[in-house]
């Protein structure tokens, strides 16, 4: 799949840079998750992933309003609430991660018209896990309830980006993004019922929960 992403952008056409404008950008990729549970479970996922970005364009300097969603499926990762409940929960996790992120547009072009540049910035994410499959140790669960995870972190990114005089030509993007999060909270809702969503559990995570990401990301801009 990664080789088909850059197949793609490099047989998108060119042109030159624009700047001094807002801009809103779309992308989709592949990402790679090593998830840290309880206990010293672990999972390593590979999924989807969607991202906007939003924000204002300088010259060399670009300030965004990101965010990236991914999908994928956890295996036997193990989660505990205080005293209150432990389980070994498998299923669909997504994770939707906020990132305001300062763009820095270098002046080599590597490779046909397009331009290198970084980027970084703070993350805030919820990582939810759906208990499709699990195992209760104490407590209770059950098949309509999802597991939280609140995390705070890192993104840096690198990429390069298509030089376009106007954002009108819907300036295509390449970039590999490596994300450190850490979880600070823990909250388990029953969502059995959509129209009354209850809070059945609540507490600080454990010390060793994190998560390491690596994502890949084909996108242009839209205007």
């Amino acid at each position: 799949m990664l080789r088909l992403l850059l197949i793609l952008f490099l047989f998108i056409p060119s042109a030159h840079s624009y700047y001094n404008d807002w801009g809103l950008k779309g992308a989709l990729g592949m990402n790679y998750q090593s998830i840290a549970g309880e206990d010293e479970s672990s999972d390593n996922i590979v999924g989807l992933t969607v991202n906007t970005q939003f924000g204002y364009r300088w010259d060399q300097f670009e300030l965004d309003l990101a965010s990236y969603v991914t999908f994928g499926k956890s295996h036997n990762i193990h989660f505990k609430v205080g005293d209150e409940l432990q389980a070994i929960v498998s299923g669909m996790v997504r994770t939707v991660n906020f990132v305001p992120l300062l763009k820095f547009y270098t002046h080599w072009v590597p490779i046909q018209k397009r331009n290198l540049y970084f980027s970084a910035g703070p993350s805030f994410s919820l990582r939810t896990f759906w208990t499709n499959n699990y195992t209760v140790l104490t407590g209770e669960l059950d098949e309509g309830y999802k597991i939280t995870y609140h995390d705070t972190g890192i993104f840096a990114a690198v990429g390069i980006e298509e030089l376009s005089t106007f954002k009108e030509e819907n300036p295509s993007y390449f970039e590999i993004l490596f994300g450190y999060t850490k979880s600070r909270k823990i909250t388990v809702v029953d969502a059995s019922n959509n129209q009354k969503v209850r809070v059945v559990h609540s507490d600080e995570a454990g010390p060793n929960i994190r998560t390491i990401i690596l994502m890949f990301n084909l996108g242009i801009t839209f205007f």
